[in-house]
């Protein structure tokens, strides 16, 4: 990036699980110090009905930053509920080869503040010294039983959904090939992609109906012609039912 001296400008970094907003930000600034945070907010699908008592929210930061400087207690959830004060910490929980800090929510505040939607953009703020930004990622929210209105859902439906699940796939980072893991708690079918960061589909390990249990599939790093994809960042998702839980996979050659 090249930057002007005492050129301010606003800028708004985009990525596949978050975005970064930097108001006035001054370009007499090093380039090196430009900050970026994603947010994996956790579950990517959320029960309106569950009686789990909290949401979890991981925060990652560029290079250059450390998770260990946010201070928890000024992260905000959509600019309304801070972050509670319980047990988190630091630490690479999505085994991707980046450190990550660990805050929750109460599980029914977040819930009273969210409406039903196959794609609901959630947020939190914090800061880095004296730097503030804002980190993004988009889920599902849902009453049981597929409805948007909470006289329409059932409990059994809240509970087929929350019977799915996808595993992080072992090992992560990789070279050459990973196993996937996913469960499902009733007959369905299920379809299981690799996404490139820019959401770009890059290969279907699962389509098909398959039998309820514990499944595994394995990627050898290929788009589904074959061809071998380059070092990054990439995700999982599995669907199914109207369930669908993604997860972030690291490709290291």
């Amino acid at each position: 990036m090249t930057t002007r001296a005492a050129a301010c400008v606003t800028l708004a970094i985009v990525l596949a699980a978050g975005v970064l907003l930097v108001p006035d930000f001054c370009s007499a600034q090093e380039p090196d110090s430009l900050l970026i945070a994603t947010l994996d907010f956790d579950p990517d699908a959320l029960n309106l009905k569950s009686n789990g008592r909290w949401v979890t929210c991981y925060i990652e930061l560029s290079d250059g930053y450390d998770p260990n400087d946010i201070d928890p207690s000024g992260v905000v959830f959509m600019d309304s509920i801070p972050a509670v004060d319980h047990p988190g910490g630091v630490g690479d929980c999505d085994e991707d080869g980046i450190e990550e800090l660990m805050v929750k929510f109460p599980r029914a505040d977040v819930g009273v503040m969210l409406a039903p939607g196959d794609s609901v953009e959630v947020w939190v703020s914090a800061r880095v010294g004296s730097l503030a930004f804002t980190a993004t990622d988009t889920i599902r929210v849902f009453w049981p039983g597929g409805g948007d209105d909470p006289e329409d859902g059932n409990v059994d439906d809240a509970v087929l959904h929350d019977g799915f699940r996808l595993e992080q796939n072992r090992p992560n980072p990789f070279n050459p090939k990973t196993v996937i893991g996913f469960s499902t708690p009733a007959a369905a079918h299920v379809r299981l992609d690799i996404t490139d960061v820019t959401g770009r589909l890059v290969a279907t390990l699962v389509d098909g109906y398959l039998e309820n249990g514990e499944h595994q599939a394995e990627w050898d790093g290929r788009a589904s012609n074959g061809t071998p994809v380059a070092s990054g960042v990439y995700f999982s998702t599995v669907t199914a039912r109207g369930f669908s839980e993604t997860r972030k996979v690291l490709l290291l050659k």
